[in-house]
């Protein structure tokens, strides 16, 4: 096992990051990792060598998924917490190569209903519902 001096200071970025990782109701982690990250935000935080690189993998798709969320954010002209964009349309975008600045950037479809298997459909309406009634 490996034991982390990790700074208990509410404000370290590294516990916040751990933190977003378990609470962000858009990502959903795994069980697995799940119980790693709970383990780290543990007194004191330990973790096998094995879990530790399964979670460095899981940081870096919530970072890109963060930087693709605020992007897409821009892009629909509302803010990160009023944009509905999740983990699994994010590992969608990522399987089918669909880039969604671009797609965040097409008229407004009032209504439209759709999923990121239908790449064609995607307006700013889908992540950006308060956009509709502006």
């Amino acid at each position: 096992m490996i034991r982390l001096a990790l700074d208990r200071d509410p404000t370290d970025e590294r516990l916040q990051l751990l933190r977003f990782l378990l609470t962000d109701h858009d990502w959903r982690c795994e069980s697995p990792v799940r119980k790693v990250l709970q383990g780290l935000l543990q007194s004191p935080p330990v973790c096998s060598e094995a879990s530790w690189l399964s979670l460095a993998e899981e940081t870096a798709a919530y970072l890109a998924f963060r930087k693709q969320g605020d992007m897409l954010a821009r892009a629909c002209g509302c803010r990160r917490a009023l944009l509905h964009f999740t983990r699994s349309e994010w590992e969608a975008s990522r399987a089918s190569g669909i880039a969604l600045r671009p797609l965040a950037a097409r008229p407004a479809h009032p209504g439209a209903k759709t999923t990121m298997a239908e790449p064609k459909a995607i307006t700013r309406s889908h992540f950006c519902p308060e956009k509709e009634s502006a």
